[in-house]
């Protein structure tokens, strides 16, 4: 399973033992913290209950990581009430329906609503469709609307001068350019892709902070787009602690995320600040 969208647990297949052993003990952590303030007792008991319980609003990056963990869980629960919320929910977003999908194939339900949504929703909505699109072919659904080599081909086509991506406007955003990397990946040497994944990498060591961290266009310096990096980095196999491309002043990318942590396994979106969602799921 190649799935990889938004999320730490699927950021661990780097290179470097050091590498792996660092971000899957920040990982675990995560999990530890999300048992621990939904008293669930096991993982599984995590799945069945909060995240089943989450299933459309919270879960779904959440679901799609421990899906990718290399661990055996039983999804059905969560699945189940995927099914029920996506029913009931009537009209989907584009990007949304894309996620839906993205976590029925990480929990190995091939129900329908994966191959509808290709046909519905890839560049429905602009760049993030084609990127959460991209993956969705990646990991072997089609449709006869398009192509894979065409959906690469339009991503790359909204390449902006100076390497990386956007949503709007001419200057590339760091988030946007490390979720397109990591849905290039896989396709390294489709259409091109090689010269635009070295632009984009060059991008984003020159715009990572002295402290090793990363902001996005929307805000400061925040953990969530560190970890959009990392997981770029290791989609592609870039060790993101020996790789001095993207080691400032002696720090790392996780050496930066670990400064927004605000103990028990969870993270805050700015420093000193309070325990954040999205901070600590990214």
């Amino acid at each position: 399973m190649i799935i990889a969208a938004a999320s730490l647990l699927a950021a661990l297949a780097v290179p470097s033992s050091a590498s792996y052993a660092d971000a899957k003990s920040t990982a675990d952590g995560i999990v530890a913290f999300m048992m621990k303030t939904s008293g669930a007792e096991d993982v599984q008991s995590l799945i069945d209950g909060a995240l089943a319980d989450g299933a459309g609003t919270t879960a779904e990056w959440y679901v799609i990581a421990l899906a990718q963990s290399g661990e055996s869980y039983d999804f059905l629960s969560y699945v189940d009430a995927l099914g029920e919320y996506i029913s009931a929910e009537r009209t989907l977003g584009a990007t949304t329906a894309q996620k839906y999908a993205l976590a029925m194939l990480a929990c190995g339900a091939y129900a329908d609503l994966t191959v509808e949504t290709l046909d519905g929703t890839i560049g429905e909505l602009g760049i993030m469709s084609y990127i959460y699109g991209l993956h969705l072919l990646n990991n072997g659904l089609t449709t006869d609307k398009i192509s894979k080599d065409d959906v690469i081909g339009e991503l790359l086509s909204l390449e902006l001068d100076g390497g990386g991506w956007a949503i709007t406007g001419s200057v590339a955003d760091v988030d946007v350019t490390a979720m397109a990397l990591a849905a290039l990946a896989p396709n390294i040497d489709a259409l091109g892709a090689d010269g635009a994944i070295e632009r984009a990498l060059a991008f984003l060591s020159e715009k990572q902070f002295p402290d090793g961290g990363y902001s996005s266009m929307m805000s400061g310096e925040n953990p969530e787009s560190t970890a959009q990096v990392m997981l770029a980095l290791s989609s592609l196999g870039v060790d993101f602690e020996s790789d001095e491309r993207f080691i400032k002043n002696g720090s790392t990318l996780l050496d930066a995320m670990m400064s927004f942590s605000v103990g028990d396994g969870g993270f805050s979106h700015t420093k000193g600040g309070e325990y954040n969602f999205s901070a600590t799921v990214q």
